[in-house]
């Protein structure tokens, strides 16, 4: 698992920033939905969560059961 000591790492966040552009260029809002394909440890998922607020929904794929089972 030590590729998801990257995938969460703050280098990632800082040289990655999951809302710029990415997350902004969708225009999610409030109550939207969302599908992750390939979502890792979810470096999208969880600020696109944060986006949609409790309205919404973000699923998160991955053929990874480790990934998902750190999502959860």
């Amino acid at each position: 698992m030590l590729e998801a000591i990257f995938l969460d790492s703050r280098l990632r966040k800082i040289l990655q920033n999951p809302y710029k552009p990415l997350l902004n260029d969708l225009k999610l809002d409030k109550g939207d939905n969302l599908l992750d394909i390939g979502c890792g440890t979810g470096f999208l998922t969880i600020p696109a969560s944060k986006i949609v607020g409790e309205k919404g929904v973000v699923y998160a794929v991955d053929n990874n059961s480790k990934y998902l089972a750190k999502l959860s």
